[in-house]
């Protein structure tokens, strides 16, 4: 278990300067109160100790470089923090509810590496606009993400499937589900993936992952997402667009709103019938704004001169052109897909299936799940 005293030392040596300097994500500027010295000052005189192995310990140039930065500038992100004390005790928790559900998940917990990169960099890009304002409601509502267990029992087996990995059927095809773990650089831990499957032709589909996460019984999907690399059956592909009929110009594909309508019935088993849709993670623009302005520098840089590339060069710079044509002034395209499509997605369940209602609100769309779904 980690402690607070070995977080704030963490915390303020190695990831406050980060998040200050803007190189990895935008400048983010946390703007602590004045309780904050007597914390720092009471770490610095009694620091953390980890048994054999040396860790920094926090200096006057640290307390007096967060004295010199604890205040606001025009145009900065910035993060009120009225209770110093009651904000490194939630992110203790998160980190010790983070390093158990790798222990419990089997992905393995590298403690202060794991600590110092996801507090550095990953965890703030998943702040919403309401949690510039609360802070403690968004460390709150991580934690519960963390440690929410309703759909463990659908975790990926070997070798196969379960009967628990079976969620419904389409047509003559199974439908499989499988909840799997997200690096921290996603939105949220959770990914649930979906598989159409023939038994008898020995025939797979592999439809959209949906990452989400479950805090107080309310669901929160922030991404539908095309991941799988492994080749999926054109056959299955083509009976599904069956789910068209009936709907005028189809701008979603239907694996999408096979998967989201599978996964909406799922929740309603489990009674939980609000879903939250945020639509805007207020630092991604700018994030992905600066990636691509990296990726371009650095492509342009080493890809100047073609000629006479070696076979091992050609292929890496094939997976880094892959990357910029990714990346590079994509920021617009990345956040109107996000936006648009899961817009569309959420109003085209609506008018199929009738078994949601959906109320728009500022950045974000509150659904509502009505009914029992109609089989398909």
């Amino acid at each position: 278990m980690h402690t607070a005293r070995e977080l704030i030392e963490i915390f303020i040596i190695e990831c406050y300067p980060s998040l200050l300097s803007g190189i990895v994500i935008p400048e983010l500027k946390f703007i602590f109160n004045n309780d904050i010295y007597e914390i720092l000052e009471d770490v610095k005189n009694n620091p953390f100790v980890l048994e054999n192995i040396w860790t920094p310990n926090i200096c006057s140039e640290n307390i007096e470089f967060l004295r010199k930065n604890n205040k606001l500038d025009n145009d900065d992100y910035a993060i009120y923090v009225n209770d110093s004390k009651l904000f490194f005790e939630k992110l203790t928790n998160l980190i010790n509810a983070y390093s158990k559900y790798k222990e419990e998940h089997y992905s393995g917990d590298r403690g202060r590496y794991l600590m110092v990169n996801y507090l550095k960099d990953a965890l703030w890009l998943k702040l919403l606009p309401c949690d510039f304002s609360n802070i403690y409601g968004f460390l709150d509502r991580e934690i519960a993400f963390l440690e929410d267990r309703t759909f463990d029992k659908c975790d990926v087996v070997l070798n196969g499937y379960s009967n628990d990995n079976i969620v419904d059927t389409y047509m003559d095809n199974i439908i499989v589900t499988k909840r799997d773990e997200n690096s921290f650089w996603f939105e949220t831990v959770n990914s649930m993936s979906f598989d159409l499957i023939n038994r008898d032709k020995k025939l797979v589909y592999h439809m959209p992952n949906i990452h989400y996460g479950i805090d107080n019984g309310k669901c929160y999907i922030y991404g539908i997402q095309n991941t799988s690399i492994s080749e999926s059956d054109k056959k299955l592909e083509r009976c599904l667009y069956k789910l068209n009929k009936g709907i005028d110009n189809p701008i979603n594909h239907p694996s999408f709103v096979l998967a989201l309508k599978t996964f909406i019935d799922m929740l309603d088993k489990e009674n939980i019938t609000d879903i939250e849709v945020p639509l805007l993670e207020v630092l991604n623009y700018d994030y992905h704004a600066m990636t691509g302005s990296k990726t371009k520098v650095m492509f342009e840089r080493a890809w100047s001169d073609l000629s006479d590339l070696t076979d091992d060069e050609l292929f890496q710079y094939e997976i880094d052109k892959e990357n910029y044509e990714k990346f590079v002034d994509k920021e617009d395209l990345i956040s109107k897909n996000k936006i648009e499509g899961l817009t569309n997605l959420f109003y085209r369940i609506e008018e199929q299936f009738e078994n949601i209602e959906i109320i728009p609100d500022d950045f974000k769309l509150n659904v509502k799940i009505k009914q029992k779904t109609k089989r398909l």
